[in-house]
């Protein structure tokens, strides 16, 4: 850490970086006669406190999908599953800092995602079933570390477009849907600053669930 600390702290500077500090700042104020009342000569380290784009993310995985389509009479219908694997997933805070692994970790992405789909048309309806499941991982910041459980949820959505209709109604479709069918509640993950009097409880990993619960939405496409 001390190599990376010198890049930005420089310790004992000289008289003449001290001054060019004060010339090109406006933390000191000159209308004593001495800048901010600062005796120039006792200041031992300047610090650069601006931010500086350090950090790093690598990552590797595989995507993968399948789908089967077939039509049934006039209509359609199709299965699928669309999935990601993470292989690796590690932190770099800073140049010269340990690289931290965070795959499959709290407040990281899980190793594995999938969503499975059954979409159909039928003349002017059509709608589509979705399972998404979102894999065990580990919480780490304590010793043992804590299992995290997998998170399965259900959406759904039914459609109907108004086919050769005139007038205000010409292209239009409409769409009931609904996220979290079933009004999964997310796995428990301890908040990070634990049991402080005044913090509300924030006891879900946003990275991998959502805490809002059953969502019912409608949508109205125009076309022109």
């Amino acid at each position: 850490y001390e190599n990376l600390l010198g890049q930005f702290i420089t310790r004992n500077p000289s008289p003449t970086m001290v001054q060019q500090f004060v010339d090109t700042t406006s933390e000191f104020d000159d209308f004593t006669g001495i800048p901010g009342g600062v005796d120039l000569s006792s200041i031992a380290a300047l610090v650069d406190y601006r931010n500086a784009n350090l950090a790093a993310v690598r990552t590797s995985g595989v995507d993968f999908g399948t789908a089967y389509l077939w039509h049934p009479g006039t209509g359609s219908m199709e299965v699928g599953l669309d999935g990601t694997y993470i292989l690796k997933f590690d932190n770099l805070l800073a140049p010269g800092v340990p690289v931290v692994e965070a795959a499959d970790t709290v407040f990281h992405p899980a190793n594995l995602k999938l969503r499975a789909r059954w979409t159909f048309n039928a003349g002017p309806f059509n709608g589509a079933l979705f399972v998404n499941y979102v894999d065990s991982y580990r919480d780490t910041r304590s010793i043992p570390s804590v299992p995290v459980a997998s998170w399965t949820t259900i959406d759904a959505n039914l459609g109907y477009r108004f086919e050769h209709q005139k007038g205000l109604l010409a292209g239009t479709s409409l769409t009931l849907g609904m996220i979290n069918l079933t009004d999964r509640a997310p796995p428990y993950v301890a908040p990070s600053y634990g049991t402080l009097p005044g913090y509300s409880s924030i006891d879900f990993d946003g990275a991998n669930a959502d805490v809002r619960g059953r969502f019912i939405y409608v949508q109205a496409v125009k076309r022109f």
